[in-house]
């Protein structure tokens, strides 16, 4: 049971950081579609904020799991 949680909160973790990834790339690539975010380094900023907290769940999963 133990790997089988350790496993799921592994792929919350990859599957948040995708997320987030795809609305950096998003925002890169289509800056037209995100009209609602009037400050889009700010809002940038902030994905990549999520992207490395999630980062970070992971890599004390590994080291200390």
């Amino acid at each position: 049971m133990r790997e089988e949680i350790l496993q799921a909160l592994k792929n919350t973790f990859e599957s948040h950081i995708g997320w987030h990834i795809m609305n950096v790339n998003i925002m890169l690539d289509k800056s037209v579609g995100v009209a609602e975010h009037p400050d889009t380094l700010q809002t940038l900023e902030d994905e990549l904020q999520k992207i490395s907290e999630y980062n970070d769940k992971l890599e004390v999963l590994s080291k200390y799991f």
